[in-house]
């Protein structure tokens, strides 16, 4: 099956569950208090990072199997395997000791509430640990009809069985029902992953792979700082209550994000395979076909995306849940920074695959310092959420477009470097732009009570921003570059 139609059921089944996923998160908000919500964040923070308790193995697992898979080094393939596994297998373990132990320690007398769904959710970090060994094992094998097919029957029932637990026990109902589900899924995910071979464990080889993953984890670490460092300044210095508020900027973050996150899960293997049968060459054609291409289409396809969560999200708040609007201005402001961090997404491959982590780190760590002592500096040490999401904002866009001139400067001709930056860099600037004339156009409609003026507004702003995005297809340096496309 061609890359492009597993991008279709893979990223058509994602999509489908953007609307579940969205109105599950809203209603979620109904029935807790802003301050529960900020507290489930923390968890979440906490699980995503024990995504690293592995120690880089399971990351670099997903960048090397499938080159050792093309290149026939199948000894090779099945040690790196084997201890990923024993690396997730006990690492989430490991990890969730520490935190409850952190907590113990240091936290207990300041947030009591969460005591007892921390220490069960300590169960789903180690649950989750193995589901992302087994999703991991699946997308190295191009199994990603199984993987759409799967997290979408997944992903609807969990959101319906989380909503249920919320409602019934609040913020505890949610960690139970999470973390049941979670227990089902590693054992279904077993169940259809195809058996490791077993190995000796021999703790020098152990060691082996872990020092060849430090580069790997360093940028994992980076990556994942870099999406949640504006989650965790809110929490540490505003508390779980301004973090709660703020979850309405991350939900903008995770569901465009996660436009680009389908594309390049299924598009990285096949350019890793490609990588590995050209090894005598540079690789620009390959980078040129499974980078440049998706660059462009999702640069032209993303603002549309924005553009509609723009409008809707705070027309929901205000319909379903009116205690969580002090968020939407934070919202509104980060939905814009979140296409530079989709975009960084796809250009992702080209430093993971080339080998090229450490100046990943370099980047981001300059670029989140940058803004937030930008910010602070002009507000004078007194923060809120919106200049915190005005600080991310600009940390993205700033990353990007590093990260771009390092990719550009190796991969792309001369002639096309300040076309397609051009073309990366656009449309949002003509979609913001599109939004403002119809705010201003339509603002005696805003607060209308049956909510017209606002569904005008989003269909005025669709019309508008499809089309910028079909006069950029059509110009004829943008044809000539997504020519690439069809050969994916």
């Amino acid at each position: 099956m061609s890359n492009l139609k597993k991008i279709i059921w893979y990223g058509g089944y994602s999509y489908l569950l953007m609307p579940i996923t969205l109105g599950t998160n809203i209603f979620l908000r109904r029935w807790l208090d802003p301050y529960e919500v900020g507290m489930i964040n923390i968890l979440i923070l906490l699980s995503t990072y024990s995504l690293y308790s592995n120690i880089g193995l399971l990351s670099r697992a997903e960048i090397q199997l499938p080159f050792l898979n093309g290149s026939l080094r199948n000894n090779d393939y099945d040690e790196l395997d084997f201890y990923a596994y024993k690396a997730s297998l006990f690492g989430g373990w490991v990890y969730s000791a520490i935190v409850v132990a952190i907590y113990y320690f240091f936290y207990k007398e300041i947030h009591p509430k969460i005591e007892i769904p921390l220490i069960i959710y300590c169960a789903y970090i180690a649950y989750y640990q193995l589901a992302s060994y087994y999703i991991t094992k699946h997308r190295t094998n191009g199994n990603f009809i199984f993987l759409a097919k799967y997290q979408f029957i997944v992903s609807a029932s969990s959101n319906l069985s989380i909503l249920i637990g919320s409602y019934v026990w609040g913020g505890l109902g949610y960690v139970i029902f999470a973390t049941g589900l979670m227990a089902l899924q590693v054992k279904y995910l077993k169940q259809t992953t195809p058996k490791i071979k077993i190995l000796k464990f021999d703790f020098k080889k152990f060691f082996h792979q872990i020092k060849l993953s430090r580069q790997v984890l360093l940028f994992g670490f980076s990556a994942l700082l870099i999406r949640n460092f504006d989650g965790i300044i809110v929490g540490a210095i505003l508390g779980p209550k301004d973090l709660g508020l703020y979850s309405l900027a991350i939900i903008g973050v995770t569901i465009i994000y996660s436009i680009t996150n389908s594309v390049g899960n299924v598009l990285f293997p096949s350019l890793q395979n490609s990588l590995a049968k050209d090894c005598g060459n540079s690789g620009c054609s390959a980078y040129q076909k499974y980078i440049t291409a998706p660059l462009i289409a999702m640069a032209l396809i993303l603002p549309l995306g924005i553009g509609v969560l723009y409008y809707m999200i705070p027309l929901l708040i205000e319909w379903i849940a009116p205690t969580f609007i002090p968020g939407i201005r934070a919202f509104q402001i980060l939905i814009w920074g979140a296409y530079y961090f989709s975009l960084m997404n796809i250009l992702m491959s080209y430093f993971n695959s080339s080998g090229k982590q450490l100046e990943v780190l370099k980047i981001h760590l300059v670029s989140i310092l940058f803004s937030v002592t930008s910010v602070g500096l002009l507000r004078g040490g007194g923060i809120n959420i919106v200049d915190i999401a005005f600080a991310t904002a600009f940390c993205y866009a700033a990353a990007y477009c590093f990260m771009f001139f390092k990719y550009a400067s190796a991969c792309i001709k001369r002639q096309q470097f300040y076309k397609i930056g051009f073309v990366t860099l656009l449309p949002p600037c003509a979609a913001l732009l599109n939004i403002k004339a119809v705010d201003y156009l339509f603002t005696e409609y805003r607060h209308a009570s049956d909510g017209y003026g606002l569904l005008m507004l989003v269909l005025f702003g669709l019309v508008s921003m499809a089309e910028i995005c079909l006069f950029l297809i059509l110009s004829p340096d943008i044809k000539n570059n997504l020519k690439f496309i069809r050969s994916i």
